[in-house]
């Protein structure tokens, strides 16, 4: 299934519902779309990246965006936990750190695309943290309180992921 198969479930079943929520993660999972067209294209030049660097991109990718999708099911029975959302939010950001990393590693041709897939991705992830924010005066429990507010801090936060992974040996 694809995000496109479960974006038409939700039209024609009346438990579900579009929200900012869903709304999120099935811009993410399209992002993901994107950014493989962008491997796609790039594969078999040298932008940066080998083939095989790609290929693990490809694959990562592949895999987030079945577990995007995999939302069909989850949507009826857990789209409110704060967890389930604060999980999927991790993988917002891998999806938009795998962006910057494409962003200097990929053909060019392709910018305004992959521009496009990064802003979905960002999009979605900003919007999942202050989903999280905001349901944080919801939980009475202090230590989970605590724990979740150390995840937002993480989610929000600007990182150097995407320099890091290109200095790694392994990518």
């Amino acid at each position: 299934m694809n995000y496109l198969t479960l974006l038409a479930d939700t039209e024609n079943n009346d438990q579900i519902s579009i929200n900012g929520k869903t709304g999120a993660l099935l811009s993410t999972a399209m992002a993901c779309e994107i950014m493989q067209m962008v491997i796609k294209q790039s594969l078999n030049k040298f932008y940066g990246l080998s083939d095989i660097q790609f290929m693990k991109f490809w694959d990562e990718l592949q895999q987030l965006k079945v577990d995007f999708t995999i939302l069909n099911n989850v949507l009826k029975e857990d789209l409110n936990s704060i967890y389930f959302l604060k999980d999927k939010a991790y993988l917002c950001k891998r999806v938009y750190r795998i962006g910057l990393i494409l962003k200097s590693n990929s053909n060019s041709l392709l910018s305004t695309d992959l521009s496009i897939a990064i802003n979905l991705a960002k999009v979605s992830l900003d919007g999942l943290v202050s989903i999280l924010k905001n349901n944080l005066n919801l939980i009475e429990n202090s230590t989970l309180k605590k724990e979740l507010e150390s995840h937002i801090e993480i989610l929000a936060k600007e990182d150097e992921f995407h320099q890091k992974i290109m200095n790694s040996p392994d990518y």
